[in-house]
C-alpha cells in the first residue's frame, strides 16, 4: 500500500504553538491508527509555543533527532513574520517595509539550514506551508493586516526549497483562507480561530489533518463490503474487508466480516469541519454495497444492533457505515479514541517541560538543581507572568516531572501499545432484512402515543424504528442532509401535529419549515452547522418551542410560538 507513513516509521511534527498544541497531527495519527491498525507508526510532538527558525535550529538534536526519526514534518513561520511590524493600517514606511523583509530573508535562511540538518541525517522532510492568519474577520481582537500575505511568502520560501530538495509540501494557507472566506460571507465574525487570529481552533486543525492527508494521498476507504445476492458467493471488490462467509435466504442476508480498518471517529467539536470539506467522501468511506436485492426497504443490523433502513437502490450504490455512530466498529474507534487521549495528555506534559526548557531556562546554569530551578521559576513569574495561569501551571508541571520525563516517554510507548491492540478489528455479524413498510397513519399514532422513540428516515417511503439513544420518549431525530422532512410528510397527512423535530445528534445543512405543532409536549430542536428553522406556528408546546444547542451559522427566521407551557417553556434558547 502505497502510503505515507508506513510501519515502524518515527514521525516527528516540528513547529511552534500550533504544532505544540498538536490537534491536527493528533487527528493524522488517529488517522492512521484506525486506518492502517496492522501497521504501528510513532508520531512524536516537537512542536514549542513561540518557537521560531532559530529556536527549531538550536534544539535540532536534543529535541528532534533524539528520537531518531524516520520523517520530519516542518510548519513555521507564524512567529518568524513578527506580526508586531503588522497594525490595522497599511503602512509604507520604509524603515517598517526593510524589517519584514529582513524578517523573511531570516527565515529563509534559517528553514534552509533546517532542511539541510535534517536531509544529511537521511530523515525526510515535510514541509507545511503556514496555518492562516485570520485576518478578515470582525471579532474584536486586534488586527494585523498583512501577517496572512507574510505567510503566503513563507510558503513561497517553502516551496522553493522544496523544489530544490524534492521535498513534499501541504499547503494549509489556502484551503484555511478560502474556507475562512466561504464562512464569513455567511457571519462576518466566524473564524477558523480560538478568536485570536493566529491559533486554530478545532474545526481549523481538523480542516488542516483533512489538508494533510489528502495532500498525502490518503486512501479514501475504510474498508469495502460489496456482495450480490444474486450469487451463491459474495464478491470481494478488493482486500479491504474480508467476508468470511454469507448466505441470502428467504430475503434475508447474512454474513460474517472482518473489516481491515475502522472508521474514523468525529467528536462533537469536528462537525463543522465535516460540513467544511469532504472529509467523509474522500478519506472517511466505510463501504456496503448489496446487489441485486429485490426492490424496497431494508433493516440492517450488525451483530444485532440496528443500525437503520435502506432502499435496495441505496444499498445497490453503497453506503457508508462511517455515517452511523452506533455500528459497533464504530464505538471501538470511540475507544480507540479515548485512549489516543490518554497519550496525548502525557505528551502535553512532555512538551511542557520541553517548552519550559527552552524558552525559560536557556541560560540558567543551575538546571540540575530543582529547587533552584523552582525558586528562578517563582522570581520569574511574580517578574512577568503574575496572575497568568497558564504559566503557573506549566512552571508547577516542569517541577512536578522534570525528573520523571524517561518515565513519560516509557508510559507514551506503552498506552501506544495498547492503542494498537484496541484498534485491532474483529469478526462482526452483519444481516439485512426486508422491512415491512408502516403507513403514514402507523407513524403517526405511534408518535402521538409516545410508546417508543422514534427514528425516522425518508428516501422514497417512510419508515421507523425504535432506537435507544434519544433524550426523550417524544423526540424524532432527523438524519443529516434530509431537509423538510415533516414538511413532506405533512403533504401526506395535513393534519399531522409533530413533537420534537431535532434530537441529541447533530445536523448539517437542515431546513425545517412550515410546519404546524399544536398540543405536543416538544418544539423544533436542532444542533450542527447551517441549519435553518423558518416559517413554523407552534402553540401550547409544552417545553422550549424553538431549541438551538451547539448550532453554528444557523438561524431562526419567522417563526410564530403561541401559549407555551410546562417546564422550560420558553419561546426560544439557542446556546
Amino acid at each position: 500500500m502505497n502510503v505515507l507513513f508506513k510501519k515502524g516509521d518515527r514521525v516527528c511534527f516540528v513547529g511552534n504553538s500550533i504544532t505544540h498544541n498538536g490537534e491536527f497531527h493528533h487527528n493524522i495519527l488517529q488517522y492512521y491508527v484506525t486506518r492502517f491498525p496492522n501497521m504501528p507508526v510513532s508520531f512524536f510532538n516537537a512542536g514549542i509555543k513561540g518557537d521560531v527558525t532559530g529556536g527549531i535550529l538550536q534544539r535540532t538534536q536534543e529535541d528532534v533527532l533524539i528520537h531518531k526519526p524516520t520523517h520530519v514534518v516542518i510548519m513555521i513561520g507564524m512567529n518568524d513574520v513578527q506580526r508586531q511590524l503588522y497594525t490595522n493600517t497599511i503602512t509604507q514606511n520604509v524603515d517598517t517595509l526593510a524589517k519584514r523583509k529582513a524578517a523573511l530573508d531570516l527565515y529563509s535562511k534559517n528553514l534552509d539550514s533546517i532542511v539541510r540538518t535534517f536531509i544529511k541525517k537521511g530523515v525526510k522532510v515535510i514541509l507545511q506551508k503556514p496555518s492562516a492568519y485570520d485576518q478578515t474577520s470582525k471579532i474584536k481582537v486586534a488586527n494585523n493586516l498583512g501577517v496572512n500575505d507574510a505567510l503566503f511568502e513563507c510558503g513561497t520560501v517553502m516551496q522553493k526549497l522544496a523544489n530544490k530538495y524534492a521535498l513534499q509540501t501541504v499547503d494549509y494557507g489556502t484551503i484555511m483562507t478560502n474556507i475562512t472566506k466561504q464562512i464569513q460571507d455567511k457571519n462576518p465574525n466566524a473564524t477558523l480561530t480560538v478568536n485570536d487570529r493566529v491559533h486554530p481552533n478545532s474545526t481549523g486543525h481538523m480542516v488542516m489533518a483533512y489538508q494533510f492527508l489528502k495532500s498525502t494521498n490518503s486512501p479514501t476507504l475504510v474498508s469495502k463490503v460489496v456482495i450480490d445476492v444474486k450469487k451463491l458467493d459474495p464478491t470481494i471488490s478488493n482486500s479491504a474487508s474480508n467476508i468470511k462467509k454469507a448466505n441470502y435466504t428467504n430475503k434475508v442476508l447474512t454474513a460474517s466480516i472482518l473489516e481491515n480498518a475502522l472508521p474514523f471517529p468525529i467528536a462533537d467539536n469536528q462537525e463543522q469541519a465535516i460540513a467544511l470539506v469532504p472529509f467523509m467522501q474522500d478519506l472517511n468511506n466505510q463501504l456496503l454495497q448489496i446487489k441485486n436485492l429485490e426492490k424496497g426497504k431494508y433493516q440492517l443490523f450488525i451483530d444485532s444492533i440496528v443500525i437503520d433502513h435502506f432502499s435496495n437502490d441505496a444499498l445497490e450504490q453503497g453506503i457508508n457505515l462511517a455515517n452511523y455512530k452506533q455500528t459497533p466498529q464504530y464505538k471501538q474507534a470511540l475507544q480507540v479514541k479515548k485512549q489516543l487521549a490518554a497519550l496525548w495528555e502525557v505528551e502535553a506534559t512532555i512538551r511542557a517541560i520541553a517548552f519550559v526548557e527552552y524558552m525559560h531556562l536557556q541560560n540558567f546554569s543551575q538546571k540540575n538543581d530543582i529547587v533552584a530551578t523552582k525558586k528562578h521559576l517563582d522570581s520569574l513569574y511574580n517578574a512577568r507572568f503574575k496572575g497568568q495561569a497558564y504559566y503557573a501551571n506549566t512552571f508547577e508541571k516542569y517541577i512536578s516531572y522534570k525528573q520523571s520525563v524517561k518515565k513519560l516517554y516509557k508510559q507514551v510507548d506503552s498506552i501506544r501499545a495498547i492503542v494498537y491492540k484496541t484498534a485491532k478489528p474483529i469478526e462482526h455479524q452483519f444481516i439485512l432484512k426486508k422491512a415491512e413498510e408502516p403507513s403514514v397513519n402507523t407513524l403517526i399514532e405511534a408518535s402521538q402515543s409516545g410508546a417508543m422513540p422514534l427514528l425516522f428516515d425518508v428516501q422514497s417511503k417512510y419508515l421507523v424504528t425504535q432506537i435507544d439513544e434519544f433524550l426523550s420518549d417524544k423526540e424524532f431525530f432527523i438524519r443529516d442532509g434530509l431537509a423538510n422532512f415533516f414538511n413532506k410528510i405533512q403533504q401526506k397527512n395535513p393534519s399531522l401535529t409533530i413533537g420534537f423535530l431535532g434530537g441529541g445528534g447533530s445536523m448539517n445543512n437542515l431546513l425545517v419549515e412550515n410546519n404546524v405543532l399544536d398540543h405536543v409536549s416538544g418544539g423544533i430542536s436542532s444542533r450542527g452547522f447551517n441549519n435553518t428553522i423558518r416559517n413554523n406556528m407552534l402553540n401550547e408546546i409544552g417545553r422550549t418551542c424553538l431549541y438551538l444547542a451547539f448550532a453554528s451559522y444557523s438561524s431562526i427566521i419567522n417563526n410564530t410560538v403561541a401559549n407555551s407551557t410546562g417546564v422550560h417553556s420558553n419561546a426560544i434558547t439557542t446556546y
